[in-house]
């Protein structure tokens, strides 16, 4: 595995596939310590966006039972990640 370069018009399908290469994909559930580091970063950004609507939205937002996670971690730092959740 190379390190992957800047991206620039000569080598933006290079950079793409040594990305691939770096990526680490983890399937859990909610109970992940890094899923639920994210989800506490992306509620304090949606607290900002949401100002006083914030408490209503957030009773739709909870993870306590999700079973199906996966989590991407590029170059050992970034992370992504997604959820399903089951509405009845």
């Amino acid at each position: 595995m190379g390190t992957p370069k800047k991206i620039n018009s000569s080598c933006k399908i290079y950079n793409y596939i040594n990305r691939i290469e770096l990526m680490e994909i983890t399937r859990t559930n909610s109970k992940h310590k890094d899923f639920v580091s994210l989800v506490k970063l992306l509620d304090a950004e949606l607290a900002q966006a949401d100002g006083a609507d914030h408490q209503f939205y957030a009773q739709f937002n909870t993870i306590e039972k999700l079973n199906h996670v996966v989590l991407v971690h590029c170059d050992g730092g970034g992370m992504c990640l997604r959820s399903d959740k089951s509405f009845r």
